[in-house]
């Protein structure tokens, strides 16, 4: 482990109220002195900072521990400090106009992290570090909020297929983000079994004068229903409210948004300290009965295993003990995890260090250590090998099959895959 993280993560979990290990204090980790006990790299330091979106939090606990570094390094973070103090400014007069202009359409939306789950978490806008807001809307088809988002400057971005002015769409075959559409008839086999066939999970807007993007979803949890409890229309009878600047906007309730975050963060593979940094606040939470929900949610999504992998990763990190409500609950899966939070520690150590994930050894390991694991049945483990057999459909294009042969793809894929890499490699020379 480089001696960067290990400090950045101690800084940011003082910024954040969190607990930290005794054993490494600060001056072990490092001195300001003329001989430092540990050398320090300020520049991968900062760098981290920004690759975790912890910028916030480490100016934050480099001020509260009257911790220094060097002259050209803390000019550089008070510059983006600076930058991200304007930037967060503009995002928070967006926020209010989105949310005022669905009041007057009376569409219910909420807002998901980023600001709304800084102000949950924290009781502050700011500590917690976002590039864009996540919005909810109640409403059966959410490109209709494209009109609405036009009146305020902003654009479907990437473009939908054959989506008019008013933001009505024929549903058909996207491509993935950046590619261009194809014809659906041309591969409607490659479309139908290789690659989900959907609009994407969420809709971005852009705006030209904006350095944030916005996504609209209709949805929070794929898993959930009436019966599981987590609908839509569930969720949103639970919400609760953030008030910034006397504006009140609406977000999930604690318990459901603590465990959206945990999900997400699952997704991802909690490849950001911001959100393990938002997860070891949840579990530090001192209100059991914010786990005892939590807790019934999480098994009535059968995310037992998310949950163990986190408090793994934690642990690892901050002295955080396990909420009495989960230890049961995680206990059957806690040996089964070690490895999937292994890899989840090493890519966040390595986040600055893009080629240590692109590598075909590191991404095989992914996928059999890290995604399987965390599978729920047969159905979603299939999904996840079909992975190594999936193909753009750019490349597609370029050796067309007729409908019958289509699927030939599924045995293409590891052959694109390696003509890339090879291509990329020449291209270096």
């Amino acid at each position: 482990m480089n001696n960067e993280f290990p400090l950045l993560v101690k800084l940011c979990a003082i910024a954040r109220g969190l607990p930290v290990f005794s054993d490494a204090s600060l001056q072990n980790l490092y001195s300001t002195t003329a001989s430092p006990r540990l050398t320090l790299d300020e520049n991968r330091l900062l760098r981290q900072a920004l690759q975790h979106k912890t910028v916030s939090s480490l100016y934050a606990g480099l001020s509260i521990t009257e911790t220094l570094l060097s002259q050209p390094s803390m000019k550089k973070l008070k510059r983006l400090m600076s930058i991200e103090k304007a930037s967060r400014s503009f995002l928070m007069q967006e926020w209010r106009s989105i949310d005022e202009a669905c009041q007057r359409h009376g569409i219910p939306v909420m807002t998901i992290k980023g600001p709304a789950a800084s102000l949950q978490l924290y009781g502050d806008s700011i500590i917690r570090e976002y590039t864009d807001l996540d919005m909810i809307v109640n409403m059966q088809d959410k490109c209709g909020m494209a009109p609405i988002m036009k009146d305020l400057g902003y654009a479907i971005k990437p473009p939908l297929p054959d989506m008019d002015q008013n933001g009505e769409s024929d549903h058909s075959p996207l491509p993935a983000s950046g590619e261009q559409p194809l014809k659906p008839h041309r591969l409607w086999i490659y479309y139908r079994f290789i690659r989900e066939p959907i609009l994407p999970f969420h809709i971005t807007f852009s705006k030209q004068t904006s350095p944030f993007r916005v996504e609209i979803n209709n949805r929070v949890f794929r898993e959930g229903s009436s019966e599981n409890g987590m609908s839509l229309k569930q969720v949103f009878a639970r919400s609760e409210t953030v008030v910034q600047d006397g504006y009140a906007f609406a977000t999930l309730g604690l318990a459901d948004h603590a465990v959206f975050m945990l999900q997400h963060g699952a997704k991802h593979s909690w490849c950001l300290l911001h959100w393990i940094l938002d997860a070891a606040a949840i579990l530090h939470h001192n209100d059991p009965e914010l786990h005892r929900e939590m807790a019934l949610k999480i098994q009535s999504l059968q995310w037992e295993r998310q949950l163990a992998l986190i408090v793994i990763i934690v642990q690892k990190l901050f002295p955080i003990a396990v909420p009495e409500p989960f230890e049961n609950l995680i206990a059957p899966y806690l040996q089964s995890m070690t490895t999937p939070a292994r890899i989840a520690l090493n890519q966040l150590q390595q986040a600055d260090d893009s080629r240590s994930l692109s590598k075909v050894t590191n991404i095989m390991r992914f996928i059999f250590g890290y995604q399987l694991p965390l599978a729920q049945g047969c159905k979603e483990k299939i999904k996840i090998l079909l992975q190594l057999c999936m193909i753009k459909p750019a490349d597609a294009e370029t050796i067309p099959l007729p409908l019958f042969l289509q699927p030939l793809y599924l045995l293409l894929g590891p052959f694109f895959i390696f003509s890339h890499r090879i291509k990329r490699l020449l291209a270096r020379r």
